[in-house]
């Protein structure tokens, strides 16, 4: 053996000898690392009750968030197309130093990594969430202060003008949710009737749900069309309607303070339509687990903040309640106006007029 072919065995020697002692030194350093955040770690408080928001505002829940390093949050309006795969997903293949007898390096893939039957249903449902609001997230993420000139028009509209915005707004997003109950083979296999009771009882309450990603609780604004408006041009001099507004304005902002995901507001429009039809009991045990899941990464008490939400449902159920009243009124009080079609489908009808 030459003395090059030597140097190089005792070479080979010492780096296998070298890799052994630092894998060895960084198994030491984990379970080190380990130990101590587990000693240190102590439970995130409870949320707690706040008896006010802002005046003119219901009372609300102020919700405590944790802070949690590993979790990112999901863009609560940020539209995206794409297929699900219900197959197993794997991560990156990593490359790790594995000592050999002839010192090389070996691939080592990670275990499957399977999404669970609750994941799959979450992220195929808010595919189709951000599916039908596709545009409406676009003009969200795309959106610009309200121009001087738009202000003024705004400001010169009579109350059919308002009324004539307001419908033709809502519609837009009343078929956005008439598409998204589609999603469901649960409501449609219900009754023609039943699917179009559902969609007309729940219709308001699930506009606010998705008219919530849009509210900025913050600069009291929200995004319409593109157009960002401040809360304060929605004003009236005549009570019921500034009831209406003040009813609107406390139910986004009861639930701006769930900061709630696509994904969450999914669900829980799911839970409201369906909560109460028939043959549902399965679908609905799953939305609240995956609710529940959704508010583990960021809630310090999940299931608290998850009866919350189910609770802010009777801010939503008053609030369209008052819609329909003052809209009975504005009816009778203009015979001859014309909103927009699929808004006096849903809101206009016989039953509800007489019992308004």
């Amino acid at each position: 053996m030459s003395r090059d072919s030597a140097k190089f065995g005792r070479f080979q020697k010492k780096q296998r000898e070298k890799q052994l002692r630092a894998l060895s030194a960084g198994e030491g350093v984990v379970s080190s690392s380990a130990t101590g955040n587990c000693e240190n770690y102590s439970p995130p408080a409870s949320p707690t009750v706040s008896s006010s928001v802002r005046e003119g505002i219901q009372p609300s829940y102020t919700i405590e968030y944790r802070v949690k390093q590993d979790y990112t949050s999901e863009s609560a309006a940020t539209p995206i197309n794409y297929s699900v795969k219900t197959e197993p997903i794997y991560d990156t293949a990593q490359t790790v130093a594995t000592p050999s007898q002839e010192s090389t390096f070996v691939v080592v893939s990670p275990p499957q990594q399977i999404l669970s039957p609750d994941e799959v249903f979450a992220v195929r449902l808010r595919a189709e969430y951000e599916s039908v609001h596709a545009t409406s997230l676009w003009f969200k993420n795309n959106s610009q202060p309200l121009s001087e000139d738009a202000e003024q028009k705004l400001r010169q509209l009579d109350k059919v003008g308002v009324w004539t915005m307001f419908a033709t707004e809502l519609s837009k997003i009343i078929e956005c949710i008439c598409k998204f109950a589609k999603f469901f083979d649960e409501f449609n296999h219900l009754d023609e009737k039943i699917r179009v009771l559902l969609l007309k009882e729940n219709a308001m309450e699930l506009a606010l749900v998705s008219t919530a990603l849009f509210y900025d609780s913050k600069q009291l604004t929200v995004s319409i069309g593109g157009q960002i408006f401040p809360i304060q041009l929605f004003v009236t001099n005549e009570q019921s309607e500034f009831e209406l507004i003040r009813s609107i304005h406390s139910s986004l902002h009861n639930l701006s303070q769930f900061q709630l995901t696509t994904t969450e507001a999914a669900l829980y429009s799911a839970w409201i339509l369906l909560q109460n039809a028939q043959n549902t009991d399965s679908l609905m045990e799953r939305v609240k687990t995956c609710i529940h899941r959704q508010f583990c990464y960021k809630m310090a008490d999940p299931t608290t903040a998850m009866q919350h939400l189910f609770a802010t449902l009777q801010v939503l159920r008053s609030t369209a309640v008052i819609h329909r009243q003052l809209l009975s009124k504005f009816l009778d009080a203009n015979p001859g106006v014309k909103l927009h079609q699929l808004y006096m489908e849903v809101f206009k009808s016989d039953d509800v007029l007489a019992s308004s």
